[in-house]
């Protein structure tokens, strides 16, 4: 007879199909270098051989970004957060997807503490866009994950855009966000680290992980008063790669961007640079509502 095998969560690590792309461009430039190279001149041959290696280069760093570098990521947060947590904390993780950094927050959390996941999550609409055959990322799927990895009374679940997060002022102890910020344009990066400040209490922690717009981020949550504690290099390969974390002060901002969330988010909108388009807010509405269809299925 065959043992029950014990279930293992699924958080759909897997290469991209942008990573692909890149892997496919390399590859074309491989051929041209060396189908046209000695036409052209040894010159020719010998820089787009540079250009295709440097573009593989690329296209296994985004790879291992995808996949073994998302575990790292959650280990070196869940270890920097480790020692300064209760365990009674209110934490938000920003663009929670299936759920790994949220569930290594989660199993930080073991003296009645809450971990909330925020996400503009996948429908079945998504699924056409996924050249390999893996999970959707869905609350159905994290929730999931949770209960395998044995959190699940500890996790809590919402519907939201990270450029309009969808809590109150001053209200987490902890406000993470790891690998989302190569998916968003500057703009939508401002707004999120914005809403992040917004719902952080005085004194609370702001962790943010990527290995894009780093140094914008950096500059940013300096600008609207945050405290940087640590900065983290996450990736063995490349150092652009990092993990920042930031305080924001006990006695709350006091820049004049500080007076601006404080002040201003009481009203609503919470935030006029968060504010969506009536086209944008239609647009998340309809997709809120399939997500809720799904739900019931």
């Amino acid at each position: 007879m065959s043992k029950n095998k014990t279930p293992k969560p699924d958080y759909s690590l897997f290469v991209s199909r942008v990573d692909f792309f890149v892997f496919g461009l390399a590859g074309a430039l491989y051929f041209l270098s060396f189908s046209l190279g000695d036409k052209l001149g040894h010159v020719y041959k010998v820089g787009g051989i540079v250009i295709a290696s440097f573009v593989f280069a690329v296209a296994c760093y985004l790879s291992y970004a995808n996949t073994f570098g998302a575990k790292r990521a959650r280990d070196i947060i869940v270890r920097e957060l480790s020692p300064k947590l209760k365990g009674d904390e209110i934490v938000l993780d920003v663009g929670t997807g299936s759920g790994l950094i949220l569930i290594g927050l989660a199993k930080l959390l073991n003296n009645g503490g809450k971990a909330h996941g925020v996400d503009i999550w996948e429908t079945e609409r998504d699924r056409e866009r996924k050249i390999l055959d893996r999970s959707l990322k869905t609350p159905k799927l994290t929730l999931k994950n949770a209960e395998i990895e044995g959190v699940a009374d500890r996790v809590q679940l919402l519907g939201g855009d990270p450029r309009n997060v969808p809590y109150p002022n001053d209200y987490f102890d902890v406000c993470c966000c790891a690998d989302l910020a190569h998916h968003l344009s500057k703009g939508s990066l401002d707004r999120t680290i914005i809403q992040m400040v917004r719902v952080t209490k005085n004194g609370g922690l702001l962790v943010i992980h990527d290995f894009w717009h780093m140094e914008r981020t950096k500059k940013l949550l300096k600008k609207f008063g945050m405290e940087i504690e640590k900065i983290v290099s996450s990736s063995p390969i490349l150092p652009i790669s990092r993990c920042i974390i930031a305080r924001k002060p006990v006695d709350g901002l006091t820049t004049q961007t500080g007076e601006i969330l404080s002040k201003k988010s009481k009203q609503k909108p919470p935030i006029e640079l968060a504010s969506l388009s009536k086209e944008e807010e239609e647009s998340l509405k309809r997709h809120f509502a399939e997500i809720e269809r799904e739900k019931e299925k």
